[in-house]
């Protein structure tokens, strides 16, 4: 009998390394995948981010236009000028209604994600007294 030392890897070590590869893989991707998946959790984070974001930037316009008013209450050609300057155009006064005499009601505001206003963040209900009502 001959008696050689050979040096490398054998077919099975190598099978089976492939196959743990694949299996290591296979995990990977369902985990990223998935209602509980790290996407889906960033996702989940980034909306509640422009959320929290819009209304900030909303309550910031409020204050600064309820500030800028004579009659202490928001009046919409005021609060649009520092909603534009907290959204930058990405919003819509879609409704505005009036309870009384006096000038006090609802508006209904729309913010979006960007000025093409395509995707909206979210809808908020303020009265002019700079109340959030939703």
């Amino acid at each position: 009998m001959r008696n050689r030392k050979e040096n490398g890897i054998t077919l099975i070590a190598l099978t089976v390394t492939i196959v743990v590869m694949l299996i290591i893989a296979g995990v990977s991707l369902s985990s990223l995948d998935g209602q509980d998946s790290s996407i889906g959790q960033a996702k989940d984070v980034k909306t509640a981010t422009e959320y929290k974001e819009a209304k900030d930037s909303v309550r910031m316009a409020i204050q600064e236009a309820l500030l800028a008013s004579d009659k202490g209450m928001l009046e919409r050609d005021i609060f649009e000028k520092y909603l534009d300057k907290h959204i930058n155009g990405a919003y819509e006064i879609t409704n505005f209604s009036q309870y009384d005499d006096s000038g006090r009601g609802q508006y209904t505001v729309v913010v979006y994600k960007d000025q093409e206003k395509k995707k909206k963040i979210d809808t908020f209900g303020i009265d002019t007294s700079g109340n959030f009502t939703n």
